[in-house]
């Protein structure tokens, strides 16, 4: 059995609210280390990321100590980003390496901004970096050139490469030819953006925060610091939810929120009696 050492990083835009309660929704998101902190912009590696950034969660297995393998639906984490914060901006690349094989390995890049969300889906594939390879050595006489002086320095034959397609590393021959530092990042941009819907799924988000609603979490959270540069988030809120946040900043002593908090209310009374 192999293990998944992720690599990725985000780069988040807003106010200081919206980052304090993206960097907490990560800390949520990480089941394993709850007690892990993040800052934004935020790296993530095989021994530091939210496991939750792989998808739905299966339920604690006690027996190895862990989480099953996650859905690998790499579109929930910014799909739910973008719902939960839709007047911030964000750069999302997040691939799921498995230790056992780096074939066909997803790849997911979210660019979020302007309210609007673009999704790349790209994967580490042989067969498409060696036909960007062949397209390359097929127009270019210095790319021809450039393959050449790498078979040789490789030493290879053409002949070689034609029978066993695996005897080169097309994705190092790509860097060669384009002079780019990563040819998976080539392979990468070879795929096409496209526009996703931000939505939230439940079943997604209960199987590593069941507590309660995780925007209404993260809110209340941001209360107890005397935040009142929340409002826009409470607007959607219940009217029982505002009472509880009501509650909450009185008890933490909160004046600046329980302020935004009770004028939230009182608007609300006044649109109904108008």
């Amino acid at each position: 059995m192999g293990c998944y050492e992720p690599t990725g990083f985000l780069k988040f835009e807003g106010m200081n609210s919206e980052k304090q309660m993206m960097e907490r929704l990560l800390q949520i998101m990480d089941v394993l280390n709850p007690d892990a902190e993040y800052k934004l912009p935020a790296d993530f590696e095989d021994y530091y990321f939210p496991l939750a950034l792989m998808g739905v969660l299966d339920e604690y297995d006690p027996q190895n100590g862990s989480y099953m393998t996650p859905s690998l639906d790499l579109e929930l984490a910014p799909a739910l980003f973008a719902s939960l914060f839709p007047n911030a901006s964000f750069h999302y690349v997040f691939t799921p390496w498995y230790s056992v094989t780096m074939d066909d390995t997803e790849t997911i890049t979210a660019i979020y901004k302007d309210k609007k969300l673009m999704i790349r889906r790209s994967y580490y594939d042989h067969e498409r970096a060696k036909s960007l390879c062949q397209e390359l050595i097929d127009q270019d006489a210095a790319a021809l050139e450039k393959y050449q002086e790498y078979l040789e320095q490789e030493d290879l034959t053409e002949e070689e490469v034609k029978d066993d397609p695996y005897a080169l590393d097309w994705f190092d021959l790509l860097e060669e030819l384009t002079g780019q530092y990563d040819g998976k990042e080539v392979v990468d941009e070879s795929y096409e953006f496209k526009e996703l819907k931000p939505f939230r799924d439940d079943e997604f988000e209960e199987s590593f925060f069941a507590e309660e609603d995780i925007l209404f979490y993260l809110v209340k959270e941001q209360i107890k610091q005397d935040d009142d540069s929340v409002g826009s988030f409470v607007k959607d809120f219940s009217a029982q939810q505002i009472q509880d946040l009501i509650e909450i900043a009185k008890e933490s002593n909160c004046s600046k929120a329980l302020a935004m908090l009770e004028e939230e209310k009182e608007n609300r009374i006044s649109e109904k009696e108008g």
